[in-house]
């Protein structure tokens, strides 16, 4: 994200110092700490378990968009909807540059929605808002897969909310599925438990309609839909649907956001605005501000996806209240911002298409401290604009040509501290122009790319075609390298379809300068980026790092993404080494279903009381290694179902914290390593955050289990005590043997007199820690069989990738689609950056 400033005006004369001394420490600040920017082209936006995700990385020096010589490995995470990460790799990056695969396998990944992050080891000296994300579907693969419409709909009953659901449900020719039998349930996440389980019949047209009361604050990415075809003779497929098209707005969340950063005493003021209800969806709203004397002061309604502005003259004297008028229902009242007594305040228009014009009053109280007035403009942590002003005018004007594309920041200064900012789009159009010419034969695709003036470029491009039959195009730009660089990364929070300002062009440019005005709005102090700046991390010196710090992502269970439901055949992408493909001799649908009939015998020695491998979920030493986790947390959060994150009292121990839970029993781990570690007593584990549990849990390495037993029904706890599991402790031992335990260091054993779940687990004695805390992906060649015929390529999503186009001197490159697939409807992904740094995607459909 840009640097940006908070208004904290400070006028003792010990603070009054030149503009020039500030940014010289600024730009010292910025070359030791010069920022990156991560982009990773995928060939699809949503995938089936099974299936193979492709993908090319672009880390890039956020100041010119070249090659970033910062970083050497690139690490790509994948977060669950618990927030909880169900797998970690690493890919080199060289000049910039690095492309590889990950497998949807599913001993990792599950029906759901998923997060990638991608961020590199430098990415530790800024946030986690630097990294790279992206959502996914993941569905399962079937011929029976099922197309649904949804529209649900809610309304106020009393302290609650009815959720009116309507669905109608179409097979894969989107024929209606009428008249059958449907298992519905409405599921919510945590726990998870069926809150609506009704057997319902379609009509004639597929429709189907169920209710139910829903607390207002309960979020919606808490429940998802449940559809099971109960039909005489059917599989009993089960198809999932998260809750995402329902408007709830008796509740919303209201932003006021000055222009500049503040509300001035006396000064005319802009106040941007933001709505969004409990869902974080916009909110469409109207409203009315009112002073104490109850008197009308603005108005305003919004323009934009739940945004707009308002012009008012604030007085500190007075209290202001805002009043919503649309929606009908909403009875909650909002507050302005505080009034600052003294101050700047600034408005910017930016519709010439050539020039900015910035408005600026100054309060007397500022001007009494005799020093200078001075503005100045960045985009990407460079200056490129810098102005001393006369305090007797109140405007001045702003080449744009001065800027390059991007979201360049406006700051104005008085002796050296800032007074306002204000984010600002400069849009040059300037973007690199694509074409494509199919051959002859209808199979060779010849790409030309050329810059605005229309001369040919030289660049590094990815390219993926997809089936469009099987895939949902980005046809609003919203995940491409172009929106991605220029917006999404230089903005906080969730942008909804940011696409749409960038394709838009200039008829949407007052929608994108709402977007700056709220979105753009920044809380960074300026004193903060005059200290001198302190690396956390190094640059990488090697592809082979052992002390990796990672980043700790922990706001993806809220995110939601509607699966694409599609009948995907037998036939996926594959990956296979570089340079064998011509061993292979493949035709047709070639992945066939292995049924492993016996596991060889593994080296363990379990002490589950039931008999080793009588437990509920059983993970031995091949589904570890098949689960890549390294962390005991992280493969139990894949693995274990309803497994839970909820605090605890222990009584006796007079402690709480953190600890896991499965369904509704706190969970009691016994563990045997060979070597007598840790005995045979029960083991509980608490944290002071789930963070922290997770974390502890993570310690024990998960590549050095060769057993797992979880245990969580009767019949195998039975096992353990016919009454009740059995009790370390009980109210007669003295305290002093738990303290005994905490001085040590040690968590304690189990003080409840409770039903635990068990979980059982065994060491090896062969383990080796590998030094290297992340295995390296290395790529591997996209390869597809070939089709006999157009009827063929029905079952396959990814029809090419090619993640290494170079364009030539004249700005062309050739590639060669597979044979038989011209009939089908062909989506095309280009994304890629020439030598100069300009930035390139385009989006169309391949037609003969």
């Amino acid at each position: 994200m840009s640097v940006g400033f908070i208004v904290r005006p400070t006028f003792a004369q010990e603070d009054v110092h030149s503009a020039d001394s500030s940014i010289a420490q600024v730009r010292r600040n910025l070359a030791l700490l010069p920022r990156e920017k991560i982009y990773l082209h995928t060939d699809k936006h949503a995938y089936q378990i099974g299936d193979t995700l492709w993908f090319k990385a672009y880390v890039v020096d956020a100041s010119n968009y070249g090659p970033s010589n910062t970083s050497k490995l690139l690490f790509l995470e994948f977060y669950n909807e618990r927030s909880d990460m169900v797998s970690r790799q690493s890919v080199e990056i060289k000049q910039g540059l690095g492309f590889a695969q990950i497998a949807i396998d599913s001993a990792i990944f599950s029906e759901g929605t998923f997060s990638l992050y991608a961020y590199t080891h430098w990415t530790n000296n800024f946030s986690t808002e630097h990294a790279f994300s992206k959502s996914f579907y993941i569905g399962k693969p079937s011929q029976h897969s099922w197309f649904i419409n949804s529209d649900v709909r809610a309304s106020p009953q009393g302290g609650r909310e009815q959720l009116d659901v309507a669905l109608q449900v179409k097979d894969v020719s989107h024929a209606p599925i009428g008249l059958r039998d449907v298992h519905v349930k409405l599921m919510s996440r945590s726990p998870n438990i069926p809150v609506v389980d009704e057997k319902i019949k379609t009509d004639r047209e597929g429709k189907l309609n169920f209710s139910y009361k829903l607390n207002r604050r309960r979020k919606l990415s808490n429940f998802y839909i449940e559809l099971q075809d109960i039909s005489s003779g059917s599989p009993g497929y089960i198809t999932k649907l998260p809750l995402m098209q329902l408007e709830r707005n008796s509740e919303i969340d209201l932003q006021f956001l000055p222009e500049g950063g503040k509300l001035i005493n006396g000064l005319p003021a802009v106040v941007a605005f933001k709505a969004v209800n409990v869902d974080g969806k916009a909110v469409d709203l109207a409203g009315e501000v009112y002073n104490e004397a109850k008197r009308q002061v603005a108005t305003f309604t919004s323009s934009h996806d739940g945004m707009g502005k308002f012009m008012m003259v604030p007085d500190i004297k007075t209290k202001y209240t805002v009043k919503i008028t649309k929606p009908l229902g909403v009875s909650q009242t909002f507050e302005l911002p505080a009034i600052a007594e003294n101050g700047l305040s600034m408005q910017v228009d930016v519709s010439d298409p050539d020039t900015l014009k910035v408005c600026y009053n100054v309060s007397a109280q500022v001007l009494a401290n005799d020093g200078d007035l001075s503005i100045l403009g960045t985009l990407n942590g460079v200056f490129y604009y810098q102005q001393k002003l006369d305090t007797k005018k109140t405007s001045v004007m702003i080449d744009k040509k001065l800027f390059p594309t991007g979201i360049a920041r406006i700051v104005m200064l008085y002796n050296g501290r800032p007074l306002a900012e204000r984010a600002v789009f400069i849009n040059h159009h300037d973007q690199l122009r694509m074409k494509y010419q199919l051959s002859i034969t209808g199979n060779g695709l010849k790409l030309t790319v050329k810059d605005k003036d229309g001369n040919p470029v030289m660049g590094q491009f990815s390219v993926a075609v997809t089936n469009g039959r099987l895939t949902k195009p980005d046809t609003s730009g919203s995940y491409d390298l172009v929106t991605h660089f220029l917006l999404s990364s230089e903005l906080k929070g969730k942008i909804n379809n940011p696409g749409y300002y960038i394709k838009g062009g200039d008829k949407v440019a007052g929608d994108l300068d709402l977007l700056m005005l709220t979105q753009g709005w920044t809380d960074f102090e300026w004193k903060d980026l005059e200290r001198p700046a302190v690396r956390k991390v190094e640059p990488d010196t090697s592809t082979r790092i052992v002390d990796v710090k990672y980043l700790a992502f922990t706001n993806v269970q809220d995110l939601q993404v509607v699966p694409r439901y599609v009948n995907l055949q037998p036939g996926l992408s594959v990956a296979i080494p570089v340079g064998e493909e011509d061993r292979l001799n493949l035709t047709g649908n070639f992945l066939q279903e292995v049924n492993i009939k016996q596991r060889k015998k593994r080296d363990y020695s379990g002490h589950n009381r039931n008999g080793v491998g009588f437990a509920d979920v059983v993970l031995d030493s091949v589904d570890i290694v098949r689960s890549k986790a390294i962390g005991l947390y992280q493969l139990l959060s894949m693995k274990v179902p309803d497994l839970k994150i909820e605090r605890r009292y222990l009584k006796l121990e007079n402690r709480s914290g953190y600890a896991l839970k499965i369904g509704d029993r706190w969970v009691t781990f016994w563990a045997n390593d060979l070597s007598g570690k840790f005995g045979r007593n029960p083991w509980l584990f608490l944290g002071d955050t789930p963070q922290a549990l997770k974390d502890k849990l993570n310690v024990f390495d998960a590549r050095g289990l060769s057993l797992i037993e979880v245990m969580y029904s009767q019949k195998y706890l039975h096992a353990y005590n016919p009454s009740k599991i059995p009790q370390q402790f009980t109210h007669g031992h003295t305290r002093k043997t738990v303290e005994a335990f905490a001085k040590a260091g040690v968590p304690a054993p189990l003080a409840q007199e409770e039903e635990s779940a068990i979980i059982e687990l065994t060491y090896s004695r062969y383990f080796r820690p590998d030094p290297n805390p992340m295995a390296i992906v290395f790529p591997r060649k996209f390869f597809v069989p070939r089709f006999q015929d157009s009827d063929s390529v029905s079952g396959y999503a990814t029809l090419f990738w090619e993640p290494r186009l170079i364009t030539d001197q004249y700005g062309n490159a050739s590639l060669t689609l597979p044979e038989n697939v011209v009939d089908a409807e062909l989506h095309l992904s280009v994304q890629g950056i020439d030598v100069n740094g300009r930035l390139a995607s385009y989006f169309g459909i391949i037609r003969r």
